[in-house]
């Protein structure tokens, strides 16, 4: 659209129409603009090249390592540190242009990941993936902000996020919960926040607020210390937080460009559909977790939701039934305190009020993802009830004939309804 209209503008100053000032503001306009929302292919190709040569410098040392002595092998361990450090300093004092900071920022993110690696390799340094990467990522936040690479700073949210997970779940000791993440997060956190005040659709912006909340949701488990049931709630009240933190004007874009929104409703639906089946509150009835601390972080995550909540109604948005979630996930729990019937009810209410919720939703805002959001809850719920209710095929097979035909009825009258809405808007203008 940019480039037609440009492609007007002689003809606009010809016709007098607009001044030639004015046409010369516009180019520069579009040029900024372009330039902002981070379409830069030489940027972008740039950046997965030095990724790719990255990995294919460590591909190529490895082909051939056995065949080298201890010196050469340290040698060819410390020379591409070496060599992109010099590439690195000489962008920043020459002062070139971004693309080649990018390029040389990613190739010394590399190049530090393999030096260590060979160095302890070489000299049987004892360590574990954990702080291989704790070190890695600790060494390369620094050109984040050196360089203002935001590529590094994902290649970095990536890194902290990897060793969060190595160290939190797959090392069977409490002692060893990954609480750099945390340090590593609030590291990257002032680089985001700038991303979002100065640059909110640069492509980069974009792709942390996929990332940011998608870390912390794969993250969050790591520093549980096996509560069992309560895990549930806690997981669903982070959701809560993070959809409502998508409710924020911040990140009330479109529903691709908002991850916030997107994988919180996601997953709360998710995990209110696993919490359905009988299954997961018939065992260990009504025993607590060892340690109180964990109804502390339940009752803050649930104010934190609900303020975040209140925040977003003030700003004029409507809330939905993910915003109240952070009620349900509570009460919920203390259902199955009292028996665990109550909270597999509970549960299966919940996801159908969701499912409901989101057909009234989509319906009124003539939106085709959200009504269709709905019908698929609504549908997996009845689906895995055949696995807890015994029930005839016959059955089955009217209730999945009426949801096939609700699919076809809702979708109709919605693009009915679409249709309708489009041409009183035409007789209007």
């Amino acid at each position: 659209m940019a480039s037609s209209i440009i492609k007007q503008l002689p003809e606009l100053v010809k016709e007098k129409v607009i001044t030639p000032d004015t046409a010369k503001d516009i180019e520069q306009y579009y040029a900024i603009k372009h330039r902002d929302n981070g379409t830069n292919p030489l940027a972008i190709f740039g950046s997965i090249g030095g990724v790719l040569i990255g990995l294919g410098i460590i591909l190529l040392f490895a082909h051939n390592w056995d065949n080298f002595s201890r010196p050469v092998k340290t040698g060819i361990a410390l020379l591409p540190l070496i060599l992109f450090q010099i590439s690195t300093g000489y962008a920043l004092v020459k002062k070139k242009s971004q693309v080649f900071k990018e390029v040389s920022g990613i190739l010394l993110c590399f190049s530090v990941g393999a030096s260590i690696a060979l160095v302890a390799q070489i000299y049987n340094i004892p360590g574990d993936i954990g702080s291989y990467l704790f070190t890695w990522t600790l060494l390369c936040i620094p050109l984040v902000y050196l360089l203002q690479s935001k590529t590094i700073a994902v290649l970095s949210l990536i890194l902290s996020t990897y060793y969060a997970t190595e160290t939190g779940y797959f090392t069977y000791q409490y002692e060893s919960s990954p609480w750099f993440y945390f340090m590593f997060i609030g590291a990257l956190l002032p680089f985001y926040l700038n991303l979002l005040k100065v640059k909110p659709n640069h492509n980069v912006t974009n792709i942390f607020n996929w990332l940011l909340p998608l870390s912390i949701i794969i993250t969050f488990g790591a520093f549980m210390d096996s509560i069992e049931q309560l895990i549930i709630i806690l997981y669903g009240l982070l959701l809560c937080i993070i959809y409502n933190i998508g409710m924020l004007p911040a990140f009330r874009r479109g529903w691709l460009l908002n991850g916030y929104s997107q994988l919180g409703a996601l997953g709360i639906t998710t995990l209110l559909i696993i919490s359905s089946f009988r299954m997961v509150w018939r065992f260990n009835t009504a025993q607590s977790p060892e340690k109180p601390v964990y109804y502390i972080l339940a009752l803050v995550l649930a104010a934190i939701s609900i303020w975040l909540s209140y925040i977003a109604r003030k700003k004029g948005e409507k809330l939905t039934i993910f915003n109240v979630a952070a009620l349900i996930f509570p009460l919920i729990y203390l259902g199955y305190l009292i028996d665990y019937n109550i909270a597999f009810w509970l549960s299966n209410v919940a996801v159908l009020a969701v499912g409901v919720g989101c057909i009234q939703r989509g319906i009124n805002t003539i939106d085709f993802k959200i009504l269709n959001f709905g019908l698929v809850t609504i549908a997996i719920l009845i689906l895995c009830r055949f696995f807890d209710i015994q029930i005839s095929f016959a059955i089955k097979g009217v209730l999945f004939l009426a949801l096939g035909i609700s699919f076809f009825i809702g979708n109709y009258f919605l693009a009915k309804k679409k249709k309708e809405t489009l041409n009183t808007t035409k007789h209007e203008n």
